[in-house]
C-alpha cells in the first residue's frame, strides 16, 4: 500500500473541505473500483483508511489487504485495539453492500475474506 497514504489523506482533506465526513462520528465505507481490484475506504469523523481488495478465486469472492498486526498502529495510525472492531465492521459492511445473503467473511492473517 506504498503510496496510498497521500492518497488518503488528500481524500480526507477534500472531505473535511467540501463537508462530506466533516462531523460525521459513525464509520462508513466507499468504494474506489478498478476492474478486478481496488481500494476500499473505511471512514470516520476526520480519518480515512484505505485497503486495497482483489477478486478471489474459488470459493473466495474478494480478498481485501490488510496490515499485519505489527503494522497495524503505523500504517493506519489507529490504535491496534481497534484493530477487530475495524475489520469486523468493514467484513460485515462489504457484504451488505456488496453482495446478496449467504456470504459469510473470515479475518486471516493479512486479509479478509469473502467467502
Amino acid at each position: 500500500m506504498q503510496g496510498s497514504g497521500f492518497i488518503a489523506i488528500a481524500r480526507t482533506m477534500i472531505n473535511m473541505v467540501f463537508g462530506k465526513s466533516s462531523g460525521k462520528t459513525s464509520p462508513q465505507l466507499t468504494y474506489s473500483e478498478n476492474g478486478r481490484c481496488g481500494y476500499i475506504y473505511y471512514q470516520e469523523r476526520f480519518k480515512e483508511i484505505p485497503f486495497y481488495y482483489e477478486f478471489g478465486g474459488g470459493d473466495c469472492q474478494l480478498c481485501i489487504s490488510i496490515p499485519a498486526i505489527e503494522k497495524w498502529e503505523k500504517e493506519t495510525n489507529t490504535p491496534l485495539s481497534r484493530r477487530d472492531e475495524i475489520l469486523n465492521f468493514i467484513g460485515k459492511t462489504v457484504i451488505k453492500d456488496k453482495y446478496s445473503f449467504g456470504r459469510r467473511y473470515e479475518i486471516a492473517d493479512n486479509w479478509i475474506n469473502i467467502y
